[in-house]
């Protein structure tokens, strides 16, 4: 199944009071890339996430972005018991204050450093499980929009390829006339060049001559190519391996064929037939860039 290198993707996660959401957007690049956007506090899971987008594409450029939300009562920490009664003992102990007249601030003493602890290593493995989990979710819906628009961009492709397979056919059915037209006017230019010289005619060389010339202007082997690179073509269409690469290769061995069989050829027809050609390899070269 052909696929598309642009589509967008989206899924969330929940555990508790913790939600994680992933958004991954995709365009065109010859190789992978993937740019991971993360709160600062989670940068550790740069390296999960980019391993689990690597699992589901090959190609293309891709954008993975990360929010967390906690409810309150996630975010708040524990509190150490041993750490918040060591400071009110001392502050209990400490000589000339009378404490019977004196109110102990209990929320400055929960500021103080080592009070409350967060479990910072738990709550990134929290994330980051969510964080994965819905990474997945929003792969496989990326997916999905990659194989739709891949399904689009085959039948573009394939009638392309009909294209050129209707004006190869009709460069070949003219290939005949093609020939005797070059050899009824080579006799005639070297004809009128040894009247010219006052030479007799040798039909052993106007014979060596218009062979040579119907060599350099033969173009069957430049048509058989181009079969077969059509071919290949149609046939990597019906695979479910990445071809992107293999189909912009061919697209350009296309091209170079058919200026080579433009460069032989110099009749009108067949030059209309030639351009339409051209015309439809273009096409092909742009829509296979979006091909993973």
């Amino acid at each position: 199944m052909l696929r598309s290198m642009t589509g967008f993707g989206s899924a969330s996660s929940t555990q508790g009071g913790m939600t994680v959401g992933v958004e991954i957007r995709s365009v065109n690049n010859r190789h992978r890339k993937c740019l991971v956007r993360l709160p600062e506090e989670f940068l550790p899971l740069e390296g999960p996430l980019e391993q689990t987008v690597a699992k589901h594409f090959h190609r293309g450029s891709l954008t993975v972005s990360v929010r967390v939300q906690e409810a309150t009562g996630e975010q708040a920490g524990r509190i150490d018991e041993t750490a918040f009664q060591s400071y009110l003992n001392q502050l209990l102990a400490m000589p000339g204050v009378d404490h019977s007249a004196t109110k102990i601030d209990l929320a400055g003493i929960l500021n103080l450093p080592g009070v409350i602890i967060f479990d910072e290593e738990q709550r990134l493995e929290r994330v980051s499980a969510l964080a994965c989990q819905a990474a997945e979710a929003a792969c496989e819906q990326l997916q999905n929009m990659r194989e739709t628009e891949g399904e689009a961009l085959e039948q573009d492709l394939s009638a392309q390829c009909g294209v050129i397979e209707e004006r190869l056919q009709t460069i070949r059915d003219a290939l005949p006339s093609i020939s005797k037209l070059h050899e009824d006017r080579m006799l005639q230019r070297m004809r009128e060049m040894m009247e010219s010289l006052n030479v007799a005619d040798d039909p052993r060389d106007l014979v060596r001559e218009v062979a040579f010339f119907a060599e350099r202007s033969d173009i069957s082997e430049e048509i058989t190519r181009m079969d077969a690179h059509l071919l290949q073509f149609r046939d990597l269409l019906t695979g479910n391996e990445p071809i992107g690469r293999t189909l912009d290769f061919l697209t350009q061995e296309m091209l170079r064929e058919t200026n080579t069989i433009g460069s032989k050829v110099q009749q009108v027809d067949i030059s209309r037939a030639i351009v339409e050609i051209k015309s439809a390899v273009d096409r092909l070269k742009e829509q296979v860039q979006n091909v993973e």
